[in-house]
């Protein structure tokens, strides 16, 4: 996030720090990025989140020869937070 430019607040944790909604949601599984209401733990998804949402952001494979493959990479991003959106639900709905 920090070569994209992109602010954020790191907060590092041990198990005794976590926050409760990492614990409860996720067994306390990390890395783990949350941003608004969204909540993500599996590293190829949050690079693939970042990826999506923030393409105006530097890094962008979007340019000249790129353009194609910057297309594929957004569609394998959206469907990996889309699996996992949908597992979180799912998850939430079980209690």
């Amino acid at each position: 996030m920090t070569a994209k430019g992109i602010e954020y607040t790191l907060r590092p944790s041990i198990d005794e720090t976590k926050p409760s909604w990492l614990v409860k949601y996720y067994d306390g599984k990390m890395p783990a990025l949350r941003h608004g209401s969204e909540a993500y733990i599996d590293s190829t998804v949050i690079s693939d989140y970042i990826t999506f949402f923030f393409p105006e952001e530097g890094l962008s494979l979007e340019t000249g020869d790129f353009a194609e493959q910057a297309a594929e990479v957004r569609a394998g991003a959206i469907a990996r937070v889309k699996r996992q959106q949908n597992h979180h639900c799912n998850f939430l709905h079980k209690e």
